[in-house]
């Protein structure tokens, strides 16, 4: 099983990329699990092991930069995809 997490504090984009996640993992015939959230706060205070992280970077509170940070403080195991609508932000997620 795949443990996916999908962090972005849009409700509708939330519920877009669960949904496509969800296709795509259906599609492939792989069982995974998704755990939502609104916040890089709640992410963190995730007690799953999470396998992937598919993560906005445009985020009130904790931006999805520094909650990779963080994420990464504890594990380089956890697959992280930044997920943007702002160009601007996208060459910020290769650092």
């Amino acid at each position: 099983m795949i443990n996916i997490a999908i962090c972005d504090d849009e409700v509708y984009m939330l519920n877009l990329l669960t949904e496509k996640v969800l296709g795509f993992f259906k599609q492939e015939n792989m069982e995974i699990a998704v755990f939502p959230f609104q916040s890089g706060k709640a992410l963190l205070d995730c007690d799953k092991k999470l396998d992937i992280v598919f993560l906005d970077i445009n985020m009130s509170e904790l931006d999805g930069i520094e909650t990779a940070k963080r994420i990464r403080q504890y594990s380089y195991r956890i697959s992280i995809v930044f997920v943007t609508a702002f160009l601007s932000y996208a060459l910020e997620g290769y650092k």
